[in-house]
């Protein structure tokens, strides 16, 4: 049974000591109070949060919502991940645009509709720091565990990645599709069994009547329970369990890509107005428009002397930061034109050419020296020998750009 303390305390006044105090203050009212007797949950989501947007927010309050009726959740630390790692993640798919972590924990603060329940956690915090909130809470007599947030990208196409060992972990699609839900109910994840409703033994409550009034003013019915929250439990232990959480509506596809594309394609009036629909902070996050100052330009692959391949960066955007298709093109011509001129020059009886990812073997022999009909630059009787693949399309040579 839970005990109520005459004098409760909430997960603030342990971050507080935890963290010296820097956080801002909030009333304490809108905090949950801790309780002994049973666990209090603790959210965790981590992520790079370049920028922090309203799908963001809106996961968070989602699982927090839900939590807080289903597994006695008293609060949520947002984590986020440090400068040099968003920066390589940004370098793997060729963009630009790092707002430094100060910056970004400014960004969740400064929003208006940033929850007092919720803690943002920079990398810089040291295992010193969550051990000091460990050691308060323990000592005060409250239990804790943690619950790990994720979105849906998680479980794309049935496998979990990157979820926590030993954590539990709530996943929703608030605010992005996923191909784990699907419209007859979810996909079976590897190594987990199958999705079920939530049962009284999953949420660990020995206070089912405090239950049925939370959930009966965080989601309306008790009946809404088994269609808020499914539940798959791992075939292996060292697993933790998935939650999902099912959204209380659609907010629309929102990612922080989608937010550097509106910084590079919109100034002025008109970009105050986009981010608004989109951002945490809007008015703030414009202070970083410098930093999104185009898109990424594409690699073009271009045959230098001889067999050689080189590359080289051509800036292919228009002025409003959308890539020039035309351009592209006659980049990919001029490539060809340059690979039949190398080969020209060469004067051997056989060349190989490497131009954007493809072969073509040719030979200067006179094909009726052979007396055989070639094709493609190679005898029939020795195409079983060699199978040399067609050129491709222009299209698929931009595709593969």
């Amino acid at each position: 049974m839970a005990i109520i303390d005459e004098n409760p305390r909430t997960l603030r006044d342990y971050v507080d000591n935890a963290s010296y105090g820097t956080l801002m203050d909030f009333q304490h009212d809108a905090i949950p109070a801790l309780e002994r007797g049973r666990f209090n949950c603790i959210l965790r989501f981590p992520g790079s949060f370049n920028p922090p947007h309203l799908g963001h927010l809106e996961l968070l309050n989602r699982c927090f919502e839900v939590g807080k009726a289903c597994f006695n959740v008293v609060g949520a630390f947002i984590e986020l991940r440090p400068d040099h790692e968003v920066a390589r993640k940004l370098a793997h798919y060729r963009q630009t645009g790092v707002i430094a972590e100060a910056d970004r924990v400014l960004l969740w603060r400064a929003h208006p509709e940033f929850p007092p329940w919720a803690f943002v956690v920079g990398s810089n915090s040291s295992p010193v720091w969550y051990r000091d909130l460990a050691n308060g809470l323990s000592a005060d007599g409250f239990a804790y565990r943690w619950l790990s947030i994720r979105g849906p990208d998680c479980l794309e196409y049935g496998e979990a990645r990157g979820l926590k060992l030993y954590h539990d972990t709530l996943v929703s699609n608030v605010a992005r599709e996923s191909n784990f839900v699907l419209p007859v109910g979810l996909r079976k994840i590897a190594g987990y069994g199958e999705w079920e409703a939530l049962t009284w033994k999953d949420t660990s409550l020995g206070d089912l009547p405090r239950m049925v009034r939370e959930l009966q003013d965080s989601i309306g019915d008790i009946s809404h329970l088994r269609r808020a929250v499914k539940v798959c439990h791992p075939i292996k232990q060292g697993r933790g369990v998935i939650y999902y959480v099912r959204p209380a509506y659609k907010l629309g596809t929102i990612s922080s890509t989608m937010v550097r594309e509106v910084m590079i394609k919109h100034a002025g009036d008109e970009l105050i107005r986009e981010l608004r629909k989109i951002t945490l902070s809007p008015k703030m996050l414009l202070s970083f428009h410098h930093l999104f100052s185009s898109l990424p330009s594409k690699r073009v692959a271009v045959l230098r002397n001889g067999n050689n391949l080189a590359t080289e960066d051509e800036d292919i955007n228009m002025e409003d930061g959308t890539p020039d298709l035309a351009r592209l093109q006659r980049l990919v011509e001029e490539a060809h034109l340059r690979n039949e001129q190398n080969l020209a020059k060469q004067g051997k009886a056989s060349k190989t050419s490497v131009c954007l990812g493809w072969r073509k073997e040719r030979s200067t022999s006179q094909s009726k020296t052979l007396g055989k009909t070639r094709t493609n630059g190679i005898s029939k009787s020795k195409q079983h020998r060699a199978k040399i693949p067609e050129p491709k399309s222009d299209s698929e040579l931009l595709s593969g750009l």
